[in-house]
């Protein structure tokens, strides 16, 4: 088995791909629920980000 280098686009590209995925899916969240753990979620840029203030997993 061998390892081998990514170019940065394919990781720049895969970050953007999880990052979008995880704030889709915080922001799919019922408003309620969404209100109960301090799910907030932004676009700026070309960036995104997403909090979850009272996340009781600590993740």
């Amino acid at each position: 088995m061998s390892l081998r280098t990514l170019p940065i686009a394919d990781v720049q590209s895969i970050e953007q791909a999880e990052g979008e995925y995880f704030r889709r899916f915080l922001a799919g969240a019922a408003a309620a629920d969404r209100e109960v753990l301090g799910i907030r979620t932004a676009r700026f840029g070309g960036g995104m980000a997403a909090a979850m203030a009272d996340d009781p997993s600590g993740y």
